[in-house]
């Protein structure tokens, strides 16, 4: 995958490989974080995914969050 300069460059739904780039996640750690509670996962199936303004949202609720850890 490429790097994302911009959220516009993302897909309406994101799987879990677009939080990963996004975030810089590994991948254990992005399904980790897509499992939790306080994001925003919709499921399809076994398909995990959230809709690109969820994740936004999530992003701006969650900035500063684990600053130093």
């Amino acid at each position: 995958m490429c790097i994302v300069k911009s959220f516009d460059e993302l897909p309406v739904m994101l799987q879990a490989p677009h939080v990963k780039q996004v975030l810089g996640l590994s991948t254990g750690k992005t399904y980790e974080l897509m499992h939790s509670e306080n994001f925003p996962t919709q499921y399809f199936g076994k398909r995990m995914m959230v809709l690109k303004a969820d994740f936004i949202e999530w992003l701006e609720q969650n900035k500063g969050q684990n600053k130093g850890q």
